[in-house]
């Protein structure tokens, strides 16, 4: 793309993410769907509770390469519960020969999802982000329900080479998280995965394993009760 282009696509992308910004977030990403972002403000009073951030290099071809970074955070805001978990990550086009056309992290089945991006990254605590530029023009979320898709069309909305996305953000109802990874795919179908989080099923609480414990404790009682009472039964 020559540097006109790009300098128009960068004019129409600043356009499309004012309209986007207009609107106010809460819209749930069902499994099979496709829609407009939203987009978010950074939440106040969110805690950072993970984050992780990794060199990137496109296979089998490395056509382009950069950094990805990845967090979870506590969120008192969160449209689904106050606590849940926030989802986000940011991609860094280095000095590529291609743009970053989308980018993908799993796994998210059996959780809602609202998706979108965030306006001013650097305001998230931790000082972990950066406020990018490039926002997605659509979001996804498969079938199945377990990949979510922030897509980065080209010629105007693609994220290209020096450019940093805008924070991309998953909020959730999930209270747990986990080792997941994220991938990102650039113009000519190459790709790169890294390590990112993932939200994970409730673990029990200690007071929760203690009944758990104790009633089938009191099963197995039963069992060797009933077990006694036939012996006597046919002794007798």
């Amino acid at each position: 793309m020559s540097r006109k282009s790009r300098l128009s696509a960068a004019g129409a992308g600043l356009l499309s993410a004012m309209a986007v910004a207009a609107s106010s977030h809460a819209t749930v990403l069902a499994p099979g769907s496709t829609d407009s972002p939203d987009a978010f403000t950074a939440p106040a009073g969110a805690t950072l509770v993970a984050s992780d951030s990794k060199f990137w290099l496109s296979s089998p071809v490395g056509t382009s390469h950069g950094a990805a970074l990845s967090a979870v955070f506590v969120d008192p805001s969160n449209v689904f519960c106050a606590g849940c978990l926030d989802f986000m990550y940011q991609i860094v086009n280095g000095d590529s020969f291609e743009d970053v056309n989308r980018v993908t992290a799993i796994n998210f089945t059996g959780f809602s999802t609202d998706v979108g991006f965030v306006t001013n990254g650097s305001a998230l605590p931790g000082g972990f982000f950066a406020t990018g530029t490039v926002h997605p023009e659509t979001v996804d979320r498969n079938s199945a329900g377990d990949v979510i898709g922030f897509n980065f069309p080209e010629p105007f909305d693609a994220l290209i080479p020096g450019r940093a996305s805008n924070v991309l953000i998953i909020e959730t109802d999930a209270k747990n998280f986990e080792a997941g990874h994220a991938t990102i795919t650039d113009a000519l179908g190459n790709a790169a995965t890294v390590s990112a989080f993932e939200p994970a099923a409730a673990v029990p609480e200690p007071a929760s394993w203690a009944l758990m414990i104790a009633g089938a404790g009191a099963i197995g009682a039963a069992l060797r009760l009933g077990r006694a009472s036939s012996r006597r039964l046919v002794a007798a």
